[in-house]
């Protein structure tokens, strides 16, 4: 394959990327976000804000849910997403396709439970629902968008560098005779480090949002 079209293949592969795994968590933040406000004016000036085994056991004031959606909402996808796109020129594989699944199927994690636990203290209405049934319909829905953001992506593992340092000027074929190139693309060094810092700054933060109790 030229190394036109394998640069046409990542470019292809980029752009999807770039709209599952950062466009699609933006426009749910901002959905999400813009319920929450919404919704401010039907919640007490102090909602429960971390449940425990034996309910809830942290409060603060409804706003905090605005920040903490729009500040984990946008700082997660852009945490999976930016060191890709910025090391990941080159080259392409299976770990971008999979991170950009995993910031869209995150992100509609966060808005679910956010969401769900703000409209379930409204004042005006009675949803019927508990803490377990928002996180439930959470991981349900990082599951559900974190395949459809996986299957939307094209199947690319391409290496620019390697087509250059594979082609063959030379390469003279008899009539009939075919040739074929294999190869593989992995990730350099940079990517594979800020990929490791990004997850673990990942499960840091989600412990953080389901295990701190206070209003901190």
């Amino acid at each position: 394959m030229s190394t036109a079209a394998i640069t046409q293949d990542i470019r292809r592969a980029r752009r999807a990327f770039l709209l599952v795994g950062l466009v699609l968590p933006v426009v749910l933040t901002a959905i999400a976000a813009g319920f929450i406000v919404a919704w401010l004016p039907d919640l007490p000036e102090t909602i429960v804000t971390h449940w425990g085994p034996e309910g809830p056991n942290g409060y603060s004031s409804p706003v905090l849910y605005v920040w903490v959606q729009v500040l984990l909402g946008l700082g997660i996808p852009l945490l999976l997403t930016l060191p890709i796109l910025i090391l990941m020129k080159s080259s392409w594989g299976v770990t971008c396709r999979l991170l950009a699944a995993i910031s869209a199927g995150t992100s509609a994690l966060l808005c679910v439970v956010f969401v769900g636990s703000v409209a379930m203290q409204r004042e005006s209405i009675s949803t019927g629902l508990s803490i377990g049934a928002v996180l439930a319909l959470g991981f349900g829905a990082l599951l559900v968008l974190g395949l459809i953001g996986w299957f939307v992506q094209p199947n690319v593992i391409r290496s620019t560098t390697q087509a250059s340092d594979a082609a063959s000027p030379d390469l003279r074929l008899a009539p009939g005779e075919k040739v074929a190139w294999f190869g593989t693309a992995a990730m350099g060094r940079p990517g594979i480090i800020s990929l490791v810092v990004s997850v673990l700054i990942l499960c840091a933060t989600t412990v953080w949002v389901f295990m701190i109790g206070d209003g901190s």
